[in-house]
């Protein structure tokens, strides 16, 4: 057929680049556009770009409601049953010897029925139709290209169904549209043609909002005749591209916030300058829990492939930022200033070593997560770290010091999964591993702070800042009896996390204190010991291996690095047996714990069985104050004792009320004397071990307890006493059931009974005496010398146990107790001593009240 002959020839004026939209309105705010950027004027040139974009907007929608009410109403079934009606289709043969030059004229009108009427016959070529060819030469393509109308539709069937691949790929050209490449590869460290680059693909996902993309071309295509292409294959999503600019590069590309235009940036709002930097200060940290839902706030400047949620389980505490899908995975922080930073620590998991279906095993190293950050606004970015598919099966911890490069006022980090690149173009995937983060915090300092304190009552103030994370725990007040607000773990979730609470890393030197207060499931039994709190510590950062602050000094391990014959004392680990109620806590770090980096964390860890609740107040760490407060008070800042009631002194060691001098007591009333005893644990008035004879007799302090057996005397004023004297008998030669003993156990030697005291309110205890089974398992009297350490006031004495086979096992009986005053000579030296301190004390107090008032 002859379209020359067949279709009117019509005069069109036509403009170059013209769209059949394009409308006298769009060319004037075009021409006005153009004045405005020849004028130089920044805002008048922004007007007008809004101007012409409003306008094409309109011209577009009038134009696309005029072709539509051209066809509004047809029936494409009836359109088909014309054409089958003027062809006779009936099967796929082309060649029909019935064939007549009418059916062109037929056709022609149905196509051109919205056209002028058309005037010239179509006339029938005499072709042997057994030799039918096919010849197309460049000619008659031009020719028809040219005279296709653009107002014509096309309407197909039986078109099989293809899946939708939304995203637009941005390529190049040099060889004049043959073949395409991306403008930015995908390269990943596996990749050995990419030099060590890493970089995400040129292409786009369906996302919400514009996105602003700049790509530095390289090298390789200058003077050379290039394309580009926004390439969207088989898809029914709408998608814009504007404000493209092909040119000169401006200076740093503008910061990645604003637009290039012949060398000059039209930065964003919030941003100016030659470079676009912002007007305001950036955050200088980010800590991210993922506890939000909805939107994700400002910490983050693009969120794709992701939500809070636990369909990859747990991985610290309660949701994780999980990513799936077939599109783009990623997660970049907004802009931070890590000018004075040091690290970035997170929480992962790539799949599950479970295999779920919604978070699977990963089966390349394609689907493996990349960390990298970027200084200049998103346009280049610099690996920091590649998260290997197989070691991150179960969850797994990051710490990574930021390089110099990173270390920027304006750095932004981007966690991202690779796409799946299938003949040379991006396809979707869902099929990747599904992977999650969580707990991440980016922050730190190269000098860190020397001090911490926290009382967790300041109301507005930031307690973040003090600590790492604190998993599963929450800021309450009133929990086991205590009014001041505290921090509280509540144990009511079974998700197999951890309940942690961590500082941030501290400068901690030889003679500082660690002191806190803790309890321990007040409403549990406490003879329950499992689920126990343990406090830790480590001096490097990127170490999972923590240590015990304080590992138990026994007599057995006397010999040990650390430990002293002449101080006892347990491991730094609590539960109901030593914290059943509000205790505090004052520990002397050990010299091994110093360092310019040195963490510290209460942690307890998932286990059989329900765990008990616990709380921790009034934490500080920093220098010890005077004799470590006496015991009897709180260090705060400066290293300034704050004393509880009834204690005064720089140390808090003077006591507003006078002590008892002296303890008497056979245990014959049935019952403790709370004049005497301030604790007793494990053990109560009984004849469990029956009567001490020939020492003592009727009934006796007995301990048959389940974990702690200890009997702790009320403070005493040791100043006239010269000697501490009672009856005690370990087991018994009978080995009874009430009153048996184990002499040949690993331990044996700390099932003794020792004898201490302490003048500080049990920060330390020293030992007076050992009492082994093997000796006393026939009742004997004992006296011992009062150390003169101990004859001061405010001491109290204590009968521990460190070891036991339980309840049944181990008993042992304690009788007579008294202790026994000195002669006036050594009484008068020592409380000239005390009376000293005391006027002393008295003269300083006066002072400040002078100078106060």
């Amino acid at each position: 057929m002859c379209t020359e002959n067949t279709v009117p020839k019509i005069c069109v004026k036509s403009f170059p680049n013209q769209k059949p939209w394009f409308n006298a309105d769009v060319r004037a705010k075009l021409g006005a556009r153009t004045s405005a950027y020849k004028s130089g004027d920044l805002v008048a040139y922004r007007k007008a770009r809004f101007d012409l974009q409003r306008a094409i907007r309109t011209a577009k929608r009038g134009y696309r409601d005029k072709v539509v009410s051209n066809y509004q109403g047809s029936d494409l079934k009836c359109m088909w049953n014309v054409l089958r009606s003027i062809t006779e289709y009936k099967g796929w043969k082309i060649c029909n010897g019935g064939l007549s030059a009418l059916l062109l004229d037929e056709l022609n009108t149905f196509y051109a029925w919205t056209e002028a009427s058309n005037t010239f016959p179509a006339v029938k070529l005499l072709v042997d139709c057994n030799s039918c060819t096919l010849t197309i030469s460049v000619p008659d393509m031009i020719r028809s290209f040219r005279m296709v109308n653009p107002r014509k539709i096309a309407v197909g069937c039986n078109v099989p169904e293809r899946h939708a691949e939304r995203h637009v790929h941005v390529q190049y050209s040099v060889d004049f549209g043959v073949s395409w490449k991306y403008l930015v590869p995908q390269c990943l460290p596996a990749n050995s043609h990419c030099g060590g680059q890493v970089s995400q693909p040129s292409v786009f996902f369906p996302t919400e909002g514009w996105k602003r993309a700049v790509y530095p071309l390289p090298d390789s295509l200058t003077d050379t005749a290039v394309r580009f292409r926004f390439y969207q294959r088989h898809s029914d999503t709408q998608w814009a591209v504007g404000n493209i600019y092909i040119g000169p590069a401006c200076e740093n590309h503008c910061g990645g916030h604003g637009d290039c235009l012949d060398q000059r940036c039209l930065c964003d709002p919030g941003f100016s300058g030659q470079n676009c930097y912002a007007n305001s200060v950036l955050k200088a940290t980010l800590k991210e829990r993922f506890e939000w839902q909805g939107f994700h706030g400002s910490q983050w400047q693009i969120l794709e492939g992701g939500h809070p949620c636990t369909d990859c389980r747990a991985l610290v505490e309660g949701k994780a930022l999980y990513f799936s899908g077939a599109n783009t995975r990623q997660a970049v922080t907004a802009d931070l200033d890590l000018r004075g930073a040091k690290f970035v620590e997170y929480w992962t998991r790539i799949g599950s070593e479970d295999n779920m279906t919604i978070c699977h095993y990963p089966s390349c190293r394609e689907e493996g997560v990349l960390l990298d950050y970027s200084s200049d606004g998103g346009i280049s970015w610099t690996l920091l770290h590649e998260m290997d598919y197989l070691k991150y099966l179960s969850v797994r911890r990051d710490y990574i010091l930021l390089p110099e490069g990173a270390l920027t006022n304006a750095t932004r980090l981007r966690w991202w999964q690779p796409f799946k690149v299938s003949s040379g173009l991006v396809t979707p995937n869902p099929d990747r591993a599904q992977w999650a983060l969580d707990n991440i915090l980016v922050g730190g300092s190269e000098i860190n702070p020397s001090t911490l304190l926290d009382t967790f009552d300041e109301e507005g103030i930031s307690h973040e800042e003090k600590w790492s994370f604190y998993p599963n725990g929450v800021r309450t007040a009133g929990f086991c009896g205590n009014p001041s607000f505290h921090l509280y773990w509540p144990n009511k979730n079974q998700d197999g996390t951890y309940n942690i609470l961590a500082t941030q890393e501290l400068i901690v030197q030889p003679g500082y204190i660690l002191q806190f207060k803790i309890v321990v499931g007040c409403e549990a039994e406490s003879c329950e010991d499992h689920h126990p709190v343990l406090l830790q510590y480590r001096k490097d950062a990127r170490s999972d291996l923590w240590h015990l602050v304080q590992s138990a000094c026994l007599p057995s391990s006397v010999n040990n690095v650390g430990c002293s014959p002449f101080q006892f004392h347990e491991s730094s680990i609590y539960s109901p047996v030593n914290s059943l109620v509000w205790t505090r806590v004052t520990l002397q770090l050990p010299d091994h714990v110093s360092s310019g980096a040195t963490q510290f964390r209460w942690i307890q860890k998932e286990d059989a069985g329900e765990r008990h609740g616990w709380g921790v107040d009034n934490v500080y760490i920093g220098e010890a104050c005077p004799g470590l407060c006496s015991g009897h008070g709180y260090c705060t800042t400066g290293a300034v004792c704050l004393c509880d009631e009834g204690h005064y002194g720089d140390d808090c060691s003077l006591w507003n009320s006078d002590l008892p001098n002296s303890i008497k007591d056979n245990f014959e009333s049935g019952s403790v004397s709370e004049d005497s005893w301030s604790v007793i644990q494990g053990g109560g008035v009984s004849s469990g071990c029956g009567q001490l004879s020939p020492h003592a007799h009727g009934d006796s302090l007995y301990f048959n307890g389940c974990k702690m057996r200890q009997a702790i005397s009320k403070p005493l004023d040791l100043s006239r006493a010269s000697k501490i004297m009672f009856v005690l008998q370990i087991g018994s030669m009978s080995q009874t059931d009430s009153c048996n003993s184990a002499l040949n156990q690993v331990d044996t030697a700390d099932r003794a009974v020792l004898l201490q005291y302490s003048v500080n309110n049990g920060v330390r205890w020293h030992v007076i005496a050992q009492h082994q089974t093997k000796d006393f398992i026939k009742a004997q009297r004992v006296s011992y010398n009062i150390p003169l350490e101990a004859r001061v006031k405010g001491v109290q004495l204590r009968w521990w146990q460190a070891r036991h086979g339980g309840t049944g096992k181990d008993q042992w009986a304690l009788d007579h107790v008294e202790v026994v005053l000195s002669r006036k000579q050594n009484y008068m030296m020592n409380s000239a001593r005390q009376s000293g301190l005391h006027h002393y004390y008295s003269r300083k107090r006066r002072t400040l009240l002078h100078f106060t008032y």
